[in-house]
C-alpha cells in the first residue's frame, strides 16, 4: 500500500475530509489510508461490501459490519472522482474539451446488468455517465 499511497495526488487524506467521505472520525475506520483501502477491497472482490468488511478485518484487524460498509463507501464517490482527474492531469491524460464543442457537453453512457446474489436474486441495472472533458464519473 505504501507505494500507493506515494503516488496518489497530494493532499488526498485531507481532501478526503474536505469532500466528506471522512465525514467522523469515531467508529473503526478513523484514516484516510483505511478508507481507502476498504475502497480498494470492494473494488476488487465484485462489489461486495460483506467481502470488503471481511478484507478490513484480515488486512488491517478491523471489525465493520457490511451497512457500515457500503455508508463509507457510498460517501468515497467525490472523495474518489478527484483523486482520480488529479491522476489523469498529472499523467497527461486528462482531454481538454475540443473548441469545435463549445458550450455542448459530451457524455459516455454505459448499462450494465448484474445479478445480485441473496434470498432473493435481483437483477440491477447499473447507468455510470461520463463526462470526457472534466474527467467527472
Amino acid at each position: 500500500m505504501e507505494l500507493i499511497y506515494e503516488n496518489l495526488p497530494q493532499g488526498w487524506e485531507l481532501k478526503a475530509k474536505e469532500l466528506g467521505a471522512m465525514r467522523r472520525n469515531r467508529g473503526v475506520i478513523r484514516t484516510a489510508e483505511s478508507l481507502l483501502r476498504l475502497n480498494m477491497l470492494y473494488l476488487t472482490n465484485g462489489g461486495s461490501f460483506q467481502q470488503a468488511a471481511f478484507g478490513m478485518a484480515l488486512t488491517e484487524g478491523l471489525r465493520i459490519t457490511k451497512v457500515a460498509a457500503f455508508n463509507r463507501i457510498r460517501n468515497s464517490g467525490e472523495w474518489m472522482r478527484w483523486m482520480a482527474k488529479e491522476l489523469m492531469e498529472r499523467e497527461g491524460m486528462a482531454l481538454p474539451k475540443p473548441e469545435f464543442l463549445g458550450d455542448r457537453r459530451v457524455i459516455l453512457i454505459d448499462a450494465s446488468d448484474e445479478a445480485v446474489k441473496g434470498r432473493v436474486i435481483t437483477v440491477c441495472i447499473t447507468l455510470l455517465t461520463y463526462s470526457i472533458s472534466v474527467a467527472r464519473a
